[in-house]
């Protein structure tokens, strides 16, 4: 393998590398967010029961006051 040869291999596997590495991590991120969306549990939420509301027009006074 001449010089000329050499330089070109390297180049070529430079820029190859350089676009899959890019790209990769935009696949990866893409599938990591997806994956915590269906999978992550929340800690501390717990899920909305519209059982729990009042119908009351005050809603401020039915509030719990900050201690």
């Amino acid at each position: 393998m001449n010089i000329d040869s050499f330089i070109s291999t390297i180049l070529i596997g430079f820029f190859a590398g350089s676009l899959v590495g890019y790209f990769a991590r935009e696949v990866f991120s893409t599938l990591r967010a997806i994956i915590f969306r269906v999978y992550a549990k929340p800690r501390f939420l717990q899920p909305f029961d519209a059982s729990d509301i009042n119908q009351s027009p005050s809603s401020t006074s039915n509030a719990e006051s900050p201690q």
